[in-house]
């Protein structure tokens, strides 16, 4: 193949990605968006890379991922259907991680009972850390300002990267650290 210049085609993109879906099932027509959630689930990737090295993915739930799964990188989604980012199986932490470049800063709407739990349930429980000022080795992004007595704790405001109703955060913000 000649240099773009010189043949005048154009190079191709250093990645490729290429969805392979799976016949839609009966008349071609889903009859729930659970029955389309599951056909999706059943997608596979392929990465190509320009440099001639072939990756290869999967998709779905964690439930739903299987040992041979675990050397490929995955595009996870949670119980619902709501995609939530590609992710790797780390051995070391002997669990999937969300992927991310250190430093990235991710604001998250909480959907289960807990902060906790639902880092948890997002992956986010290996290589990323909560920025609410209590963690070592990430920012304080929560808005807080002193209370009048100082013996109290400081009255958060929310923020972009913190949100609280009740008494847990409903937005909350964490950083990718490895």
């Amino acid at each position: 193949m000649s240099h773009p210049l010189v043949s005048g085609f154009q190079a191709p993109p250093p990645i490729q990605a290429r969805l392979t879906l799976n016949a839609i099932p009966g008349e071609g027509c889903f009859e729930s968006v659970e029955a389309l959630r599951k056909w999706l689930e059943e997608a596979t990737i392929e990465f190509v890379v320009r440099s001639n090295s072939v990756v290869f993915g999967s998709s779905g739930t964690i439930d739903a991922a299987t040992v041979a799964d675990r050397d490929k990188v995955r595009l996870m989604f949670d119980d619902e259907g709501r995609c939530f980012g590609f992710s790797i199986y780390s051995p070391q932490a002997k669990a999937w991680v969300r992927c991310g470049t250190p430093g990235e800063l991710l604001t998250i709407f909480r959907t289960e009972a807990t902060v906790e739990r639902d880092m948890e349930k997002k992956l986010l429980k290996n290589g990323w850390l909560l920025c609410d000022g209590n963690v070592t080795g990430s920012p304080n992004l929560v808005g807080s300002k002193p209370s009048p007595n100082m013996e109290d704790p400081p009255i958060y405001t929310n923020n972009e990267f913190f949100q609280k109703d009740e008494g847990e955060w409903t937005i909350y913000t964490v950083i990718k650290v490895a």
